[in-house]
């Protein structure tokens, strides 16, 4: 916690302080009346502000939380470590996620029988939560029984002609049509995936709101986004096309 003391009527600031008054010949000692006139009037737009992003990250995480479609995950390869953002949203969020029989060597045909049998088994339409090559199964998948799709950090899925494990691409071509329900791309500025103009493209093909999230790598654990709670916004943003 930042502390300061008042000393003959001067509030001195710790060096770690944010220098806010960078207009006074020495922002770590000014006085109360200046600190009252600028600093406090400063501050509390600071804290109106946290307040007012506090109640939103609320409000998309009750969201979240409450809206009516099921939430069905799909992972790239390899399942999604427990690590990983999604294995902590299933877990937190008590959402299931779509099985596939080999996750180290995908084959497009097998990933589509999988993902078609959890989508039979949901209760209703779900939304779709997917990351890596798990993008592309949804977008080759794509029917009338989905509700929604997250696409998190899309590859391009054309420029391989193996997969990182070493298998045979089968997943390319990625179609290049609209999706038909209420889609969103996130992807960031240096995945090695997938170049952002690129990401920036297949998201304006499948008719997807895009969103950028600067350096954030693959947006995986290594890349250390943990639990990524920022995600969830970009859920909640898009369960707000989706009718309860």
């Amino acid at each position: 916690m930042l502390q300061s003391r008042l000393v003959e009527g001067i509030i001195e600031l710790p060096d770690s302080a944010p220098r806010f008054f960078l207009s006074q010949p020495n922002p770590s000692r000014m006085s109360a009346a200046e600190w009252l006139g600028g600093g406090v009037f400063l501050g509390a737009a600071c804290a109106l502000r946290a307040r007012r992003a506090a109640r939103a990250l609320r409000e998309d995480h009750d969201l979240v939380r409450s809206h009516a479609s099921p939430v069905l995950i799909l992972p790239g390869i390899n399942g999604s470590e427990p690590a990983h953002w999604q294995s902590i949203w299933e877990r937190d969020e008590g959402w299931s996620r779509a099985a596939q029989s080999e996750w180290s060597t995908p084959r497009l045909d097998d990933w589509v029988a999988g993902l078609r049998a959890a989508i039979a088994a949901a209760r209703s339409p779900p939304v779709l939560v997917c990351h890596s090559l798990g993008c592309v199964l949804a977008v080759h998948y794509l029917a009338a029984r989905v509700a929604a799709v997250l696409l998190v950090a899309p590859p391009d899925i054309d420029a391989f002609e193996k997969l990182p494990t070493g298998e045979p691409n089968t997943f390319r071509p990625a179609p290049r049509a609209p999706l038909g329900v209420p889609a969103a791309v996130v992807a960031s500025c240096d995945d090695p995936y997938c170049a952002p103009d690129v990401a920036a493209e297949l998201a304006a093909a499948w008719g997807a709101t895009f969103f950028s999230v600067g350096q954030r790598g693959h947006i995986s654990t290594a890349s250390g986004c943990g639990p990524w709670p920022e995600g969830k916004r970009f859920l909640a943003a898009l369960l707000r096309r989706v009718p309860s």
